[in-house]
């Protein structure tokens, strides 16, 4: 009964993961930065552009851009899929994943912020 119980909680785990990753795959426009302080701050003097965007392809390959700037890196959701990570080189930048569904997605970061994303392809 005991291992029943353990299968079908990793079952339950792998599937939210699963559908955290299908969900999340996509472009996605950053549409709304606040300060760990809880001030709302304008996304072009903050990233010195409005257009601000996330890709993240199936195979775990992940690009931002900012205006006319690149960055490419991989992503991964972890934690049953309550935190995303973002490895562009220099180590995992860790988001919690406040909300995400097929249109939207909040993420959080103690010293970033909250970014809110809406999906645009």
């Amino acid at each position: 009964m005991k291992t029943l119980l353990i299968i079908a909680c990793c079952f339950f785990f792998l599937t939210v993961n699963a559908q955290a990753d299908k969900e999340i795959v996509g472009k996605w426009k950053l549409v709304k930065f606040t300060k760990p302080s809880g001030k709302e701050k304008a996304i072009k003097k903050e990233f010195g552009s409005g257009e601000v965007y996330q890709i993240f392809e199936a195979n775990h390959d992940f690009k931002s851009t900012i205006g006319n700037k690149e960055y490419s890196g991989t992503w991964k959701i972890v934690k049953n899929g309550q935190e995303l990570q973002i490895d562009t080189g220099s180590g995992p930048l860790k988001f919690k994943l406040v909300y995400m569904d097929a249109e939207k997605r909040t993420i959080s970061n103690g010293m970033l912020g909250t970014l809110d994303y809406v999906k645009v392809e």
